[in-house]
């Protein structure tokens, strides 16, 4: 059993992590890209390497999903992977290639393909939780649902991130093997609770009961309705603070909604952060926000922020929207509400803030929940598990 594993997502030292907690890593060969940019060609990330695994770097393209005509079809196409992947085939006599990506991408049916002429075994990654007819239409959907069915045809696996993309997927095709659990995993050594660092006064709020919100400034992520909350919690208190981490196309208008609402002294944004900055960030938190909601057909997909907050002893208030009911359990690990309602939301951050018992007994119980279901070690057996079923039937 030797595996060929490529996309995009592990030049992210955080995800690519789970290997190292892959039971037979010397089976394991990789082709990552080596020029691979985010956050539109503000993060760079420079060719990967890391000493105890078999890395290959090869060029790849399309590093977003907003072209003229094509969108993300593309993404991460690497047009030169047939070449490691002959050379892998004959030298390692490798049987699975592992494409990162999902099935509607034409970069991932390329990789298919060539995997299915060299005789090998086909798994691709899949992440999405609302079925294609409830927000594509016409020419669009029958060619997203082609290149899925042609994807499914030449593969024999799959690693769906959520319930709810295991069951679209056998919608297609009712007999392919499924893994139900993310590509990557967490780090509970790197994210865990930690007093002692005094970051509450590094950052300017000693003292406060600090809200925090980390990920990616768009208008999905609900923020704008978070500071509604907060403005009307903050009316009758002054011991709150709202740190909002992160960067996005939507960062100035909340800025400019924080002035407006009269509590931009009680508001702090900081940029982007790398993954290894966060765990210090989230220390200083005493609860943590994820307001996500709804939009333009698209609902949260898991919340992998969710997850390092809870890993980190935060609680968690978010909202009953997409697959986020996958990853936190309403009244046990945090509290849930209506996506869109800042009534509903503040009344939570209001019961949190007053009770540091609860918020203490939450943290507990979601560091445990995250650990047992999405540590590395639990997604790098799972992920041993599903090859070694595909090379045994």
């Amino acid at each position: 059993m030797k595996i060929v594993i490529t996309g995009y997502t592990y030049t992210r030292q955080n995800l690519f992590d789970v290997f190292e907690s892959y039971p037979e890593k010397g089976s394991l060969f990789f082709v990552l890209p080596g020029n691979w940019t985010a956050k539109n060609g503000v993060v760079k990330f420079p060719p990967f390497r890391r000493p105890g695994f078999h890395i290959c770097n090869s060029p790849a393209y399309f590093t977003h999903s907003h072209y003229p005509f094509i969108g993300g079809l593309l993404k991460g196409w690497m047009p030169f992977l047939p070449f490691w992947l002959v050379w892998l085939r004959v030298t390692q006599r490798t049987n699975i290639l592992f494409t990162a990506g999902e099935p509607n991408l034409l970069s991932t049916l390329y990789n298919a393909m060539w995997a299915k002429l060299l005789g090998m075994k086909h798994v691709f990654h899949y992440w999405e939780n609302i079925p294609y007819d409830k927000k594509d239409r016409g020419l669009k959907l029958r060619f997203k649902r082609g290149i899925i069915r042609i994807n499914l045809a030449l593969s024999d696996g799959a690693v769906c991130g959520m319930t709810k993309a295991a069951d679209i997927l056998q919608s297609f095709r009712s007999d392919i093997r499924i893994g139900v659990f993310p590509h990557a995993g967490l780090d509970e050594q790197k994210f865990g609770p930690d007093p002692s660092p005094d970051t509450k006064s590094e950052l300017g709020v000693p003292g406060k009961t600090v809200f925090l919100f980390v990920g990616a400034l768009s208008y999905r992520k609900g923020v704008h309705v978070a500071l509604r909350a907060f403005a009307e919690l903050a009316r009758d208190r002054n011991d709150i603070v709202f740190i909002i981490v992160g960067s996005g196309e939507y960062g100035g208008e909340l800025q400019k909604l924080a002035d407006e609402l009269d509590i931009k002294p009680l508001v702090k944004f900081i940029p982007w952060l790398p993954n290894e900055q966060l765990p210090r960030i989230y220390n200083a938190a005493d609860v943590f926000l994820y307001p996500s909601i709804p939009h333009q057909g698209w609902e949260e997909q898991l919340g992998y922020s969710i997850a390092e907050a809870s890993l980190c002893g935060l609680p968690v208030i978010s909202t009953r929207s997409g697959s986020i009911d996958e990853v936190m359990v309403d009244g046990e690990t945090g509290i849930m509400v209506t996506p869109d309602d800042p009534k509903e939301l503040t009344y939570a951050m209001r019961k949190l803030a007053d009770d540091p018992e609860l918020r203490h007994r939450l943290g507990v119980r979601g560091r445990a929940y995250i650990i047992g279901r999405y540590s590395n070690k639990v997604i790098a057996e799972k992920l041993f598990g599903l090859f070694r079923l595909l090379t045994t039937h």
